[in-house]
């Protein structure tokens, strides 16, 4: 199939290099659209038709504003997480409430998934690479970071999260999906010292066993996660299924998890459990495992994976505002210090990337060669046998930037 270019752009900015590309199969491009379709009804009048169509096509070819707004949303929704899991967990434990969290999400991403009509066109190697992915990428993330938070305490979650961006820059660098530069590396690593700020780690007792035991556990989460969002990156340049892919992912994460929370299970007194407690759990499910990170997917699928990731350096101003309003803790100094740092973070990395996308922009126009379409061949080139299976990725068409 002819790929066709996206209109979108973050914010005029392109968040992958050349080889990643721009390209955007049409028939791929409305992925997210066949989700909308399959949920709403079929009898809508005229009106409610040329609404839903466009919809669709708001999702399928999303304008900056929306990524923007939706990579806020999720970490509005991770932070609200941090907040009411945590005296959650003193009535379950964190294995038995990872599992029952994603045994509310896997239910709703499958009827995601069989509204987008994409499961049925993945392959058995696509659906083996899915469900490995998933087995790391969901599996360790979501239940560690419930162990973490009961070792160690929120505010050693908060440290470690602003790392991803760190380990997803790295993994995305080495697989080709992004090109690291001096002014990219830097925006990076001021993000995440705005992070360290904003929670004070200097005042933190490193050599307690709990929080050298929290450190290492928060490493493995943080680093799993970013591993999620490289490889799902790297899957989509083929293959454009955002919910069949995290469902199949989620799946995956699910059995494990529950195998994993077994013996606590055996041992928790269900019937004690407060209602509120259950609400917690169904919120983390719904809200967090199904909605935010179905949106990350998205994201991922428009943007990338590493401006999602930097994203999460927004956590720890998120869950201090939160502390404030909520739990009536103060506003300190270097609260402050550390939003202008991650803010500064967070520009010096999409201004390096918008000087790359003016410069292909301005070869290409020079030249009269689709920079892009050409790089895209490239990246197919090195895709090794699953790309040259597909037609070395520019044939099937590429997963569409923002």
């Amino acid at each position: 199939m002819l790929p066709s270019r996206s209109t979108g752009s973050l914010g005029g900015l392109d968040v992958q290099t050349a080889p990643v590309g721009e390209i955007l199969g049409a028939p791929q491009a409305a992925a997210e659209g066949m989700v909308l379709r399959g949920l709403l009804s079929e009898g809508d009048s005229g009106g409610g038709a040329a609404s839903s169509a466009a919809l669709t096509g708001l999702l399928a070819r999303p304008p900056a504003w929306l990524v923007h707004a939706v990579l806020v949303t999720n970490q509005l929704l991770f932070s609200s997480l941090h907040v009411s899991s945590k005296p959650a967990l003193a009535h379950l434990p964190p294995l038995v409430y990872a599992a029952v969290r994603l045994a509310l999400a896997t239910p709703l991403l499958g009827l995601a998934a069989r509204a987008e009509g994409a499961l049925g066109t993945l392959d058995r190697a696509d659906v083996r690479y899915l469900l490995l992915v998933g087995a790391v990428g969901v599996t360790l993330p979501q239940t560690l970071i419930f162990v973490g938070n009961d070792i160690a305490g929120p505010p050693l979650v908060a440290i470690m999260q602003p790392t991803i961006p760190v380990w997803t820059t790295l993994g995305a660098a080495a697989v080709g999906l992004e090109r690291l530069t001096w002014r990219k590396a830097g925006g990076v690593g001021l993000s995440v010292a705005g992070a360290l700020v904003l929670v004070g780690v200097w005042g933190l007792d490193v050599a307690g066993d709990s929080t050298a035991l929290g450190t290492l556990v928060m490493l493995v989460q943080s680093g799993s996660y970013a591993f999620l969002l490289v490889a799902l990156g790297r899957f989509f340049r083929s293959r454009p299924a955002p919910f069949a892919a995290q469902f199949l992912c989620t799946l995956s994460g699910l059995v494990l998890a529950c195998g994993a929370a077994a013996p606590w299970a055996r041992d928790t007194a269900w019937a004690a459990v407060p209602p509120w407690t259950w609400a917690a759990v169904a919120w983390a499910g719904a809200a967090v495992s199904f909605g935010a990170h179905s949106m990350n997917v998205w994201a991922v699928r428009h943007a990338g994976g590493v401006v999602p990731s930097v994203y999460v350096t927004l956590q720890p101003v998120l869950t201090v505002t939160g502390s404030v309003l909520l739990l009536g803790e103060s506003l300190r100094p270097r609260h402050l210090v550390g939003f202008c740092l991650i803010v500064g973070g967070l520009w010096a990395l999409l201004t390096a990337q918008a000087r790359e996308t003016a410069l292909r922009r301005k070869l290409q126009a020079g030249s009269g060669v689709d920079l892009v379409s050409l790089g895209d061949a490239e990246a197919g080139g090195r895709a090794g046998p699953r790309g040259a299976r597909r037609g070395g990725g520019g044939a099937r068409g590429q997963g569409g930037r923002v």
